[in-house]
């Protein structure tokens, strides 16, 4: 009949850095990844602040979306056309300074986090 007992073997554990997986991804995730090692390595003082360098990274994109002072919600894809409706609503002048306070007080809250003593090994 073709049965035979499973296969209960272990698995032999790969060592693959997160640099050489997302090197193998190509996806959008593994270029933002990839773009902020290189940005990090490029400036050794921030090396050993990633988190600090990807809030600045962050931050300066919350700024430039609230100065374009258009948000895009949703986009709709109507079925069978291929046809991509993007949802934008602008922002009135007020509200977009009322939010780059708010993105001012929330970095400056994960900053005082990330400043706080850490123990991670510089990227090489």
């Amino acid at each position: 009949m073709g049965l035979e007992p499973a296969d209960t073997a272990p698995l032999k554990p790969v060592l693959a850095g997160t640099e050489a997986v997302a090197r193998a991804g190509g996806g959008d995730w593994s270029a933002r990844y990839l773009s902020l090692r290189e940005q990090a390595l490029a400036r050794p003082e921030a090396s050993s602040d990633a988190l600090g360098l990807l809030a600045e990274r962050v931050s300066d994109e919350a700024y430039q979306r609230l100065a374009s002072l258009e948000i895009t919600l949703a986009v709709v894809e109507i079925p069978l056309t291929g046809v991509s409706v993007p949802l934008t609503v602008t922002l009135p002048a007020t509200l977009a300074e009322g939010a780059t306070g708010l993105v001012d007080g929330a970095f400056a809250a994960l900053r005082n986090i990330v400043g706080a003593p850490t123990y991670l090994e510089r990227w090489e």
